[in-house]
């Protein structure tokens, strides 16, 4: 009998809930007086472009080459370099005869013409460079580590692998394209035959005893690689076998770049500044470290026209400018932005921080809109306590974990890239902030 009293009850409250007007709901649950009235702005956003002189980056990527557009200038990119040897190296002491010393350059890619002629020239550097700060810098003063007096060796190349054939390339065999730069063969004497075993027991030992090399270009422009591995190898033969003494083999012993030595990449822009043109409608991005864009948001402004009502989306889209077509001058759009204070530019490279979208952004670049849309940046104004925050945004490459979930480092942009990104003065699609926020 109870059972059937509970069925009838939950039956007629069944029904009560059906017979409810589906309209009313939320009046019914919420008194008048406690309506939120959801309401929306737009903001100008007043921008400009910043030329950099220089910029913190420590990567393990070496860039070297030139390019030139008449619009940008010049940019032009080499690199010092220390390498390592194993601790307490020696060599072995069966060689019969040390051959040469190679060093080889290998790179995963490039930007520019493939078939572009250049010139690579090899110097040592006669001071060390520190693991510090300031020497991560890209615009270290060669002349303070390389008097520039003597060439180690240098090499005409072109980026496009044409010596290989096809076939091997597709091969497991293939390495990859590399620069083949035969060296001084006075390097054989100080390394070999005058082997000091102090001078190789450790890190710190070598690079006091080998400052390092400088590696630039002195000829050709249209080409900027992208060098992921550098081997200086000591090439000599030796027997095949102790019992085998009238057959030789030949090895070599490598000294290369690693995490724990010193790799400064420096960059240098040409009439940059002054050929940049149409500053009145657009600003300019340009990488590697060549200008990034200042936005002001007008935080006292957008806080006395909101009041004290919450902030729901702030949402700043910025659109490209690229006449005719996605490239700018040869240039493709950096794939990301991101968005800091004015303030924390410097700190937040030397530091090696992350964004954490409350006064630092991400946005990834749409080719289909050509826009880059920072989705909420709510967080920034309510934190703020400037009357106008100046924002700098830069462009960066991300990595994340094997998940893609969570961003791992955030480094300055090094690889080639420009885009023109239009100013509140436009007339279409011009640089604004959306606001929606709910008035209670």
């Amino acid at each position: 009998m109870k059972l059937r009293y509970l069925l009838a009850g939950i039956i007629a409250l069944v029904a009560f809930s059906c017979n409810d007007d589906e309209n009313s709901i939320g009046f019914t649950l919420q008194p008048t007086g406690d309506k939120i009235d959801v309401k929306s702005q737009v903001f100008d956003i007043p921008s400009q472009t910043v030329f950099l002189d220089s910029m913190f980056i420590k990567t393990d990527t070496a860039f070297l080459g030139q390019y030139t557009t008449p619009e940008l200038g010049t940019t032009k990119a080499d690199f010092m370099a220390q390498v390592n040897c194993t601790k307490s190296f020696a060599w072995p002491t069966d060689i019969t005869k040390m051959d040469s010393v190679i060093l080889k350059l290998y790179y995963k890619g490039f930007f520019g013409d493939s078939l572009a002629p250049m010139n690579v020239v090899v110097y040592e550097l006669n001071n060390k460079q520190s693991n510090q700060k300031k020497n991560y810098y890209t615009n270290t003063n060669v002349a303070d580590f390389c008097d520039m007096k003597t060439v180690l060796g240098q090499k005409a190349f072109v980026a496009a692998d044409v010596l290989v054939s096809d076939s091997l390339k597709s091969t497991t065999s293939y390495d990859g394209p590399y620069i083949s730069i035969r060296l001084d063969d006075k390097l054989i004497k100080r390394f070999y035959n005058n082997y000091n075993a102090a001078n190789f027991a450790s890190t710190d030992a070598f690079t006091n005893f080998f400052k390092g090399l400088y590696v630039t270009t002195n000829f050709g422009d249209g080409t900027i690689l992208y060098i992921d591995d550098i081997y200086m190898q000591f090439c000599y033969t030796q027997p095949y076998s102790s019992d085998r003494s009238d057959s030789l083999v030949a090895r070599s012993a490598t000294f290369a770049t690693s995490k724990e030595v010193v790799l400064n990449n420096r960059v240098k822009h040409t009439k940059l500044k002054e050929n940049f043109s149409n500053t009145d409608s657009v600003t300019l991005i340009k990488s590697p470290i060549g200008a990034i864009t200042k936005v002001s948001i007008p935080v006292k402004a957008i806080r006395d026209s909101t009041g004290n009502n919450e902030l729901n989306t702030v949402e700043l889209t910025l659109t490209a400018d690229n006449p005719s077509s996605e490239k700018y001058m040869s240039y493709l759009p950096p794939y990301k932005l991101l968005l800091l204070k004015e303030s924390e530019l410097i700190k937040f490279f030397e530091n090696e921080e992350l964004y954490n979208s409350e006064d630092s952004y991400v946005a990834t670049y749409s080719s289909t809109n050509q826009t880059y849309t920072f989705k909420n940046i709510a967080k920034l104004l309510s934190y703020s306590d400037k009357d106008v925050q100046d924002m700098y945004l830069v462009p960066v490459t991300v990595n994340f974990n094997s998940a893609a979930t969570l961003a791992t480092n955030v480094k300055p942009m090094f690889t080639p890239s420009a885009v023109r990104l239009k100013k509140s003065t436009c007339a279409n699609r011009p640089l604004r902030l959306n606001l929606i926020y709910s008035k209670f």
